[in-house]
Order: C-alpha cells, then sequence, then structure tokens
C-alpha cells in the first residue's frame, strides 16, 4: 500500500507545490496536506489520483517506501485537463528549443473537443507570438485527412492533406526529443510521450518522407 511519505516524497522529486497538485486532481490544498501528514486516508479515492497524477509524471513507487524518477523517460497524459498540459510542453519546446514539430494524423475536432475552445484559442495567441518574435524558431508541419477543412494553426503551421484511406484517428506528435501518441477512443484522450532523441529523429525523417506524399489542401 502506497504511504504518506511516498505521496509526500513524490511531490518532493517532481518539484510541485501543494497547490498546483490540487488544482489537477480537482480537490482543496488542504486535502493534499492531510493526507501527506497522515490525517487524510491514503486508500482514498483522492490518493488514488495522486498515484496516478505522480507516475504520469515520471515518478515511480517502489518496494520498502520508496519512490524514484521512472528510467524509461515515457509520461503518460489522461483526460482533458492533460491534454492541455500535453500542449503546454510542445509550446514550452517551441519556446526553447525550437526546431521541427510534426503532426500527422491529426482529426481537427477530436483535438479540438479535447482541448476546449478556449485553450485553443491560448494556444494560437503564444504560438502566432512566439512565430511573430522569432520566425525562424520552428517549424510546425501537419498533415491530416483530405476534405477536413479546419486550420486552427493555420497562422503558424504548414497543412497538407493526405489520402483518408491513410488516416485514422491517432495522431502522431514529434516535437524535439519526443514523440507523442495520442488516442481518443470514446471520447476520451490519451497521449504517451517517449523522451529519446534517437526515437525522434528517426519519426521526423518518416513524416518528412509522407509529407511528399500529400498535397495542399483546396
Amino acid at each position: 500500500m502506497i504511504t504518506k511519505e511516498q505521496l509526500r516524497a513524490a511531490r518532493g522529486l517532481a518539484g510541485f507545490e501543494q497547490k498546483f497538485v490540487a488544482e489537477n486532481i480537482g480537490v482543496d490544498p488542504k486535502t493534499i496536506s492531510n493526507i501527506e501528514n497522515g490525517k487524510g486516508n491514503v486508500s482514498s479515492p483522492h490518493a488514488a489520483k495522486l498515484v496516478n497524477f505522480y507516475e504520469t509524471r515520471g515518478v515511480e513507487f517502489t518496494d520498502h517506501n520508496g519512490v524514484r524518477q521512472i528510467p524509461s523517460g515515457v509520461r503518460v497524459y489522461r483526460g482533458n485537463a492533460e491534454f492541455r498540459q500535453f500542449y503546454d510542453d510542445i509550446y514550452e519546446t517551441a519556446r526553447k528549443v525550437g526546431g521541427e514539430i510534426c503532426l500527422y494524423n491529426a482529426a481537427s475536432h477530436l483535438v479540438i473537443g479535447a482541448l476546449g475552445a478556449d485553450f485553443v484559442k491560448v494556444q494560437q495567441e503564444r504560438m502566432m507570438a512566439l512565430k511573430d518574435k522569432k520566425p525562424d524558431q520552428f517549424r510546425y508541419r501537419v498533415i491530416f485527412a483530405e476534405g477536413d477543412g479546419t486550420f486552427f494553426g493555420a497562422s503558424y503551421c504548414e497543412y497538407r492533406w493526405i489520402n483518408p484511406e491513410h488516416f485514422n484517428d491517432t495522431a502522431t506528435f514529434v516535437y524535439g526529443d519526443k514523440v507523442g501518441i495520442a488516442t481518443f477512443e470514446n471520447n476520451d484522450v490519451m497521449v504517451v510521450v517517449i523522451k529519446n532523441a534517437g526515437f525522434a529523429e528517426s519519426l521526423k525523417k518518416q513524416f518528412s518522407l509522407q509529407w511528399q506524399l500529400t498535397h495542399e489542401p483546396k
């Protein structure tokens, strides 16, 4: 069973304040404090959410009351709130590292539905500002199904259509040294992100080959 000491140590290892954790799992900061101090029940649903929260951010709970960083470089984002955090990571990568950003198999209505209209506007504004400030900072290319007429990133992205026969609802993101695979099954979004420079570079090359088979939207 997970202990209060592990939950306290996990938050420290992840470098989060109690307020930030509370906001992300939908509870009051006092609830986090109570669980970590033994005043709350570590077997409660809130504690289970905490475990999932830390595990999707690279923290592993080990035997003998321990915690450690997951060595594999894999992070999982689940649900709409964490999907927005995933887009935060894409933005931060574009801002700090730049380079090529690739998105393949993007179903616009699924992405917009998971992000929400308000966050889509935030993403548009900050990416446009970044592109205006440093036009050569990054290149953002998107391949999606022919007939999809939604271009919410048109001011900072290049869009190309591909034959719908080669399309499904699993999207692949490549940015910096990371690869993200997003699924949208039953309106429940999940992204598995792998941090591996070699893997990312290989998929960027494959994306460029696919790019040659696409055509500009009409």
